[in-house]
């Protein structure tokens, strides 16, 4: 069974004794519009598949300020920020990110310390 948290009341500092992964999946207002609680059966599902549940912990997060780029998803250890989040996206991060331990730079927000990284997946479908 997957460890999901649908919750927005979360201690952000103590993981799981079991987890080596905390996923926060925004539940925001725009991001649950673009389907985020369908992504997060998705993730649910991946990670069960994957037999990852008991190292990987899902909560579903307020809004994380991706508004327009969403449905959102911060992975810790990190903070590894994916957007523009589909089906198959959350299939490729739970098997390459959190199984493989490998980001998919792909669908990598850009952050200050990497302003290179920007959703190349979302930004070649929007073109």
């Amino acid at each position: 069974m997957v460890r999901s948290h649908f919750t927005k009341q979360t201690d952000y500092n103590v993981m799981e004794h079991t987890s080596t992964h905390r996923v926060y999946l925004c539940g925001g207002p725009r991001c649950s519009a673009r389907g985020s609680v369908a992504l997060q059966q998705q993730l649910d599902f991946a990670v069960w598949e994957q037999e990852l549940d008991t190292a990987v912990e899902i909560i579903l997060s307020g809004c994380q300020d991706r508004c327009d780029q969403g449905p959102n998803m911060t992975v810790w250890p990190g903070p590894y920020r994916y957007i523009g989040l589909t089906r198959p996206a959350i299939t490729r991060i739970v098997a390459q990110h959190l199984r493989d331990g490998t980001p998919v730079e792909s669908l990598l927000a850009a952050t200050p310390q990497n302003p290179e990284l920007e959703n190349k997946e979302q930004r070649s479908e929007n073109a």
